[in-house]
């Protein structure tokens, strides 16, 4: 009495698709957030050193205001958090966060005048 495996076999394509959609399904979203993950990290630095930037220009007089509040707005604006902002002679050291709900992103920049270094 033989046993037949052409049985067994029926089904064995359509797993096999699903199982391999499956994966491809996986491995997009795996880099989907990878990428939002290096934009983010990317823009976070990019407004710090914007931020740091004004309250420079705020120190020198190009900008009216005073230049922690004036980092802290464009900060805010831009949807992150100002930790530090500190006032080093004719500069601003500042740090910024951007936190989402499973990962914070941190960001430090500082600009002086070229003048002063």
């Amino acid at each position: 009495m033989s046993v037949s495996t052409r049985c067994l076999d029926a089904g064995f394509g359509s797993a096999l698709a699903v199982a391999s959609i499956a994966i491809a399904c996986t491995g997009l979203l795996a880099s989907s957030i990878a990428y939002d993950l290096a934009f983010s990290k990317v823009n976070t630095q990019l407004v710090a050193d914007a931020a740091a930037l004004a309250a420079s220009d705020t120190l020198l007089g190009l900008i009216a205001g005073f230049p922690c509040e004036n980092a802290e707005e464009f900060v805010q604006r831009e949807g992150l958090k100002l930790i530090t902002c500190r006032i080093v002679g004719l500069g601003a050291s500042l740090e910024v966060e951007y936190s989402t709900k499973f990962v914070t992103l941190g960001a430090s920049a500082s600009a002086s005048n070229p003048g002063s270094i």
